[in-house]
């Protein structure tokens, strides 16, 4: 067993405890630059994805205004209030016109 003891000390670690606290005291430095690195790129995406193509609401207003005129919105409910006020107001010439 006295030979076995005496291998342990000839072959011991070539690093000592020194090296590794000063290695366990880069790991977290390296962690927190990786993360800044990565919130730096998630604000920059974030930045382009918040980005607004209109200089001000009221071309964002015109922008939607038409897009709901090309959808059809409001064209088909206008003519169906037209075609009743037409037939409202020809029941009622007709109705006077039949009191007279």
């Amino acid at each position: 067993m006295a030979a076995a003891a005496g291998r342990d000390n000839r072959n011991r670690a070539f690093t000592k405890m020194p090296y590794h606290g000063r290695m366990w005291e880069l790991l977290p430095l390296l962690r927190m630059k990786a993360a800044l690195l990565v919130l730096e790129g998630t604000a920059a995406r974030a930045g382009c994805a918040m980005a607004c193509p209109f200089s001000s609401s009221d071309e964002f207003e015109a922008a939607v205004i038409r897009s709901r005129l090309d959808a059809g919105i409001y064209g088909p409910k206008r003519r169906q209030r037209r075609i009743l006020f037409a037939g409202a107001a020809s029941s009622m010439l007709v109705v006077l016109l039949w009191m007279i």
